[in-house]
C-alpha cells in the first residue's frame, strides 16, 4: 500500500472501536484465555488494549448509549418518567463521542450488521438520535440477508479498514464504531 504525504499521521490518529456481544474478555488470549484472535492481537500490539472496562447496564443498547454519551443510563431518557420507559423508548438527542470526533475533524462511521427485521441493526432504532448528522451509518448484510450468505466478521473488520482508508484519502482521520454480534463463535 502506498501512503501519500501526511496520510501516515492520519492513520495513526484514526480509531477503530470494536464492540462485541457475548465475548467474555477472559476467553481471549489477549487477556490470558484460550481463544486466539490473530487480527485482534495484531491490532492490540499497535493500539491500545483496555483491561478495566465495566458494563454500566444489563442491555446492549443502554451500555452503548452510556459509553457514547458519558452519562449514567438513568439520565439517557431525559424527562420520561422511569415507570414509562420501556426497552424501545427512543433516546433524546444528546452529544456523543461521534459528535465530538466530527467536531475535531474526523469522519465518524458506524458499522453495523443488518439482520432480518427485528434483529440487530433494526433493534438500534431507540438510539438513532445519538448518531449526529454527519455520521456515516454503514450496514452490511448478515448471513440471513441476501448478499450476506458468505460474509463473516472478517469482512466486517475489512469494511472498517476501507472506511478508514476512504477518510484518510479525503484528508481526515476516521473514528469507526464496529458492532460485532455473536463473536463467541470460533469461526469469527
Amino acid at each position: 500500500v502506498l501512503i501519500e504525504d501526511g496520510e501516515e499521521e492520519l492513520l495513526r490518529k484514526s480509531v477503530i472501536y470494536i464492540a462485541t456481544d457475548r465475548l467474555y474478555a477472559g476467553r481471549m488470549s489477549l487477556y490470558g484465555g484460550y481463544l486466539d484472535l490473530p487480527n485482534a492481537e495484531r491490532m492490540a500490539k499497535h493500539g491500545t488494549l483496555y483491561s478495566n472496562a465495566v458494563a454500566p447496564a444489563g442491555s446492549t443498547l443502554m451500555c452503548h448509549s452510556s459509553e457514547w454519551t458519558g452519562r449514567y443510563t438513568s439520565e439517557l431518557h431525559g424527562e420520561v418518567p422511569y415507570s414509562e420507559r420501556v426497552y424501545h423508548t427512543p433516546m433524546e438527542k444528546l452529544d456523543t463521542v461521534f459528535s465530538d470526533f466530527i467536531s475535531r475533524g474526523f469522519d465518524a462511521h458506524i458499522l453495523l450488521v443488518k439482520k432480518r427485521p427485528g434483529k440487530t441493526y433494526d433493534s438500534f432504532s431507540p438510539i438513532f438520535n445519538l448518531w449526529p448528522e454527519g455520521a456515516n451509518v454503514v450496514t452490511i448484510p448478515d448471513w440471513d440477508r441476501p448478499g450476506g450468505e458468505l460474509l463473516r466478521r472478517r469482512d466486517q473488520i475489512l469494511k472498517a479498514k476501507q472506511l478508514v482508508d476512504k477518510s484518510v484519502k479525503s484528508g481526515r482521520p476516521a473514528f469507526v464504531f464496529v458492532k460485532c454480534h455473536g463473536y463467541h463463535r470460533p469461526e469469527f
